[in-house]
């Protein structure tokens, strides 16, 4: 758990995330973890990794003019987020556990425009 603690300390300390873009995330875990941590406009993306209660009534992305996808870093992109013709890497975040990275993780600003 201080591996993600320490995650989500490097997000809030870096101030970087604006309140009214919704954030999509890959897994339930990670959903949780960013809601938990006050970030209340977090998604699960549907249709990547496995469905949870998050994913009971989907909220396509495509709506939106941007959003930010939180990957592993230089994973390609869904499918269900093709519609964003523009990617810009905000931050990059290590995730180290003992001493060790585990990965690298990043928060992508994708946007139509």
């Amino acid at each position: 758990m201080s591996a993600y603690s320490s995650l989500f300390k490097a997000i809030s300390a870096n101030a970087i995330l604006p309140k009214d873009i919704p954030i999509y995330t890959p897994t339930y875990q990670w959903t949780s973890y960013f809601q938990f941590f006050g970030f209340r406009n977090t998604r699960q993306l549907k249709n990547v990794g496995r469905a949870s209660h998050f994913t009971l009534f989907p909220n396509d992305p495509c709506l939106n003019s941007q959003i930010i996808w939180f990957r592993i870093k230089n994973e390609p992109l869904p499918q269900d987020l093709s519609c964003f013709s523009k990617l810009r890497s905000l931050i990059e975040l290590p995730l180290i556990l003992r001493e060790n990275q585990l990965a690298v993780w990043e928060l992508v600003e994708l946007s139509k425009l």
